[in-house]
């Protein structure tokens, strides 16, 4: 029987899964571990806050890539710096791949702390604490509201909107929004109009993100100002796009299937009531 994931090579020497299911890798081909550096350390702002203890959310464990690039950055940078990570993976799948990769340089002793977070549920030492929660995300994340504590960095990595659509939702990003700190910055690979209008809609400030290799850029989005904010312009497209209607999901426990057909109803009732008007 074939496998469902298998590992691949990235441009930068470090493997990505490719999942035969979705036809999709987890990854840019031109460099998974550049990726996760690019599109989410360095724009997630972590690495310029003058704050020695932070809480970073990481929506989609993966290879645990992101949180291994936060902590080789951040202990590089700040070694003085408390950092708690909290990461939200849908099962425990990877383990079988994750244990076939390693690292020959300084990323090696903290890739070892973020596998070891994987295969037991959490990983601590005197400046790092990091905790894998499995299950539905929808329902952590509603679970880390109720603890009141909040993000100064969210990462979402997620797969794809047309793949994965429960974690791209409205009510999804609200509930977000309500987990990030003023001037926490959540930072994603997707530019996909559906997506930056959730977003917006939610109540973000957003902006462009760097490309990575093939990779389209990416968005940042923030309670406070961001950088490369969108213009008037950039909004009001987004807006008459029909394809930037959102995904909903009023409950947060909804299917991919009915999420996605939802909003293939919602964009066949605005593109006949476009006709109309126009008759």
């Amino acid at each position: 029987m074939n496998e469902q994931y298998r590992l691949v090579i990235t441009g930068d020497g470090t493997y990505t899964l490719f999942d035969t299911v979705l036809n999709e890798a987890m990854h840019t081909m031109s460099g998974a571990y550049e990726e996760s550096l690019v599109k989410h350390v360095k724009v997630s702002r972590i690495l310029e806050t003058d704050s020695n203890n932070l809480r970073i959310l990481d929506i989609g464990f993966g290879l645990g890539y992101n949180i291994l690039a936060a902590l080789t950055s951040l202990l590089r940078c700040k070694p003085e710096c408390k950092i708690e990570i909290i990461s939200l993976e849908k099962d425990n799948s990877f383990r079988k791949w994750i244990a076939q990769i390693s690292f020959d340089d300084e990323r090696r002793d903290v890739y070892e702390k973020v596998k070891k977070a994987y295969r037991v549920g959490n990983y601590s030492d005197e400046n790092i604490s990091i905790r894998v929660e499995f299950g539905d995300a929808r329902n952590n994340i509603r679970n880390l509201l109720m603890s009141g504590d909040l993000f100064d960095a969210v990462f979402q990595d997620a797969y794809s909107p047309g793949k994965n659509p429960e974690l791209w939702t409205y009510e999804y990003f609200c509930l977000i929004y309500s987990l990030m700190n003023p001037h926490a910055v959540l930072t994603t690979y997707s530019a996909a109009p559906q997506v930056r209008r959730a977003l917006l809609e939610a109540g973000f400030n957003v902006g462009r993100a760097v490309s990575t290799g093939l990779k389209k850029e990416g968005t940042i989005a923030s309670k406070s100002e961001v950088d490369n904010k969108l213009a008037d312009d950039d909004r009001t497209e987004i807006y008459e796009n029909i394809k930037s209607t959102v995904y909903r999901d009023e409950t947060l426990s909804d299917s991919r299937e009915a999420i996605l057909e939802r909003r293939i109803r919602e964009m066949k009732e605005i593109r006949e009531n476009r006709r109309a008007h126009r008759e």
